[in-house]
């Protein structure tokens, strides 16, 4: 009875107990979430700002579901295929909201998810890693609100993805290092996959990843007494072991993508060696001038702009170097590991003058700094002191970031973008778009038939995503693409929609169509051939739009 008696008390108590709040972590993501969506609907619709690069992604993914010849490998093989294959999806949906595409905002919600769950992994990795509740909270929202951090969410570019796999990856390399757990090096590993279908370099990481399990797992065996072969043999055998685990999925996924690349296109490394690769582009923008004559040099300009986005980057080091004396620091290992010689290699590119200007391309060195700070705040001693200084050293960057962003040198991409958030718009900042968007009205307003414009799609990309009438294009991913440059008469082509070679377009000289008809530009004019051609806000033509009245391309125009 009196058993019975408690229970009726106790009942009623645990019945009226409040609901739970949710985990910190889940708040942490709704609330970057939520932020990085705001800022990115405030750009695109408030501001106007529209990415290329977003565009470029969506772009992408468009001409697997709605180009003349739709199929899997339409997806492109130079960019890193993962940011567009996760927007398809979300292109059906622009039947109902045409700004998924028109504005790129497909790829500004896909990054603003990434670069989310990019600081939710940061929180955890400071939260596995010892440092206490306040200063991993404050680590946090420094580096949720770091002005390069907010903009890379916020305009779609497939650096959100990156940082979010490598801090996956950084978070479970360091759990393997504390404990050995064989899920933290597969999860490690399965990350640098999805890193390296992100962003190509992610593959330096993953090397050095590699080296530092095979490392550490050899070390941790207990040291073979003299002739213990055996025993060195066992452990050599982990270590391999512990390698593979780690390496075999980012190996795997290498290998099949250039696998693949070279079925499709007869070149394993696109990326790099192809018409249209990293080292092309690099190639035409310097023939073309695209930085200014008086530009800073470019390992200069790099070590300005890496001081600029951390200026604690010095300090970091001395914190790292004074917590591994201790013997307190082997999670840094995972920081070091995954993101130093990602720094490093752009670092010994701007020595090899074969780098681009972009600032977004160090964005490693934010989570960088914040994890060997916050690591080594936990590994030091316990105090209000190093909490204190290390935050302030954060802070630091916000000023030093936005004025490398506002600086021409520094801030070729987001100068534009912080200008029209000002109120001074910079002419040419949404001059592609608007542009492309005049094109595709064209265009659409003739009621052309499947395959009537052939356009080279790394250039025209634009044009196509605006159109509403996307078959009208024969566009570089269809599979008779070359074979109606050859010969565009026989396929059926009625115009040819070409960029200017260099002026107002650096990169149109990489053009499918420039390099198929060099003599087009400049005597289409005189021929007749001529159809239509538009000019960008500035007044200097951009584009223009041939009639076909040559068999093949030995005719020049």
């Amino acid at each position: 009875m009196l058993v019975a008696e408690r229970l009726a008390v106790r009942a009623p108590a645990r019945a009226r107990r409040g609901p739970t709040l949710p985990p910190e972590g889940a708040v942490i993501f709704s609330l970057a979430g939520a932020g990085y969506l705001a800022a990115a609907a405030l750009l695109a619709f408030r501001f106007h700002v529209v990415s290329t690069q977003a565009l470029g992604l969506v772009a992408n993914a468009s001409y697997v579901l709605f180009s003349r010849d739709p199929h899997v490998a339409a997806i492109g093989f130079v960019g890193s295929p993962l940011p567009s294959i996760l927007l398809i999806p979300l292109l059906p949906l622009r039947a109902l909201w045409p700004a998924l595409t028109d504005a790129g905002f497909a790829a500004c919600i896909v990054s603003s998810l990434f670069m989310a769950g990019a600081v939710y992994q940061l929180y955890q990795l400071l939260r596995e890693g010892g440092v206490s509740r306040t200063p991993r909270l404050g680590l946090t929202l420094l580096f949720a609100l770091h002005p390069l951090i907010v903009y890379t969410a916020a305009t779609g570019v497939a650096e959100a993805g990156y940082v979010f796999f490598l801090l996956l990856a950084a978070r479970h390399l360091a759990r393997w290092l504390r404990d050995a757990g064989t899920m933290g090096a597969i999860v490690a590993g399965l990350a640098l996959a999805g890193a390296y279908l992100t962003r190509y370099d992610a593959l330096l990481a993953g090397i050095t990843v590699i080296a530092i399990v095979g490392v550490v797992s050899f070390s941790r065996g207990a040291s073979p007494p003299p002739l213990g072969e055996g025993r060195v043999g066992a452990r050599t055998l982990t270590a391999v072991c512990d390698a593979l685990i780690v390496g075999l999925p980012l190996a795997v996924t290498a290998a099949l993508w250039a696998a693949a690349a070279w079925l499709v296109t007869g070149n394993a490394v696109p990326q790099l060696l192809s018409t249209y690769g990293y080292l092309a582009q690099l190639d035409a923008l310097r023939t073309h001038g695209l930085a200014p004559a008086h530009a800073i040099a470019s390992l200069p300009r790099t070590l300005i702009q890496l001081l600029a986005l951390e200026p604690a980057l010095p300090a970091a080091g001395v914190v790292l170097v004074i917590a591994w004396l201790s013997g307190r620091a082997r999670a840094s290992l995972a920081g070091i590991g995954l993101l130093g010689p990602l720094a490093i290699a752009i670092i010994a590119a701007s020595v090899l003058d074969v780098t681009f200007p972009w600032l977004r391309q160090l964005i490693v060195v934010v989570p960088l700094v914040t994890v060997l700070v916050g690591l080594g705040l936990a590994a030091g001693r316990r105090s209000w002191l190093g909490p204190l200084a290390a935050g302030l050293m954060l802070l630091a960057a916000v000023p030093t970031t936005v004025g490398a962003m506002l600086t021409a040198q520094t801030g070729q991409e987001e100068r534009p973008v912080l200008r029209a958030i000002a109120g001074r718009p910079t002419p040419g900042v949404s001059a592609a778009t608007a542009t492309a968007a005049t094109i595709a009205q064209y265009l659409d307003g003739r009621s052309l038939a499947d395959g009537s414009v052939l356009v080279d799609s790394f250039t025209g990309f634009p044009v196509i995503l605006a159109s509403r009438a996307p078959r009208q294009f024969i566009i570089t991913s269809d599979r008779d693409f070359a074979l109606a440059v050859a010969n565009p008469a026989a396929y059926g082509v009625l115009f040819l929609l070409v960029p200017a070679p260099a002026d107002g377009n650096s990169l149109g000289s990489l053009d499918a169509l420039n390099r198929a008809f060099p003599a087009l530009w400049q005597s289409g004019t005189t021929s007749g051939a001529l159809e239509h051609e538009f000019a960008g806000p500035d007044k200097q033509v951009e584009w223009r739009l041939y009639r076909v009245r040559f068999p093949s391309p030995s005719g020049g125009g």
